[in-house]
């Protein structure tokens, strides 16, 4: 298993579960020198900064997981980072899904896990259900960085 930090849409359960298909362990965690941005796209990602803190929830993923959240995150569009995410049970190496643009604004509304509203978001989940379902089915392991 390798540990994702979760900033955004993976927050919330039910769309990990429609996303992942099972309930992945995931436990809350914060992001500690960061901040969450709006891309001029209109996603979320997050980006280094002093000072900053960003909530959210450590994500325990094995490979085809990743491989899911790889396709769902629209890899290259965003890359992973290494970070140190701290828990209940003390600091955790994590993977977090990040894209800095430099005129990217402060997203400061740590209630909303998506910018996009609700309906918005779980659509592009189902939407997504059946390359989640293909990739489960097909996925073939990759090798992945430890942090």
């Amino acid at each position: 298993m390798t540990y994702m930090f979760a900033f955004g849409t993976l927050r919330r359960p039910a769309w990990r579960l429609a996303l992942l298909g099972h309930d992945a362990r995931a436990e809350p965690a914060i992001l500690v020198g960061w901040e969450r941005i709006v891309l001029q796209v209109g996603y979320l990602s997050v980006r280094p900064r002093g000072g900053g803190v960003v909530r959210g929830f450590l994500l325990a993923l094995d490979e085809v997981d990743w491989q899911i959240v790889d396709a769902w995150e629209a890899v290259p569009f965003y890359h992973t980072a290494e970070v140190t995410v701290e828990t209940a049970h003390g600091p955790v190496a994590a993977l977090v899904y990040t894209r800095d643009e430099p005129d990217a604004q402060p997203f400061t509304d740590d209630e909303r896990d998506a910018l996009l509203d609700d309906t918005t978001v779980e659509e592009a989940v189902a939407a997504f259900g059946e390359e989640a379902a293909r990739l489960r089915v097909q996925a073939a392991p990759i090798t992945r960085p430890s942090p």
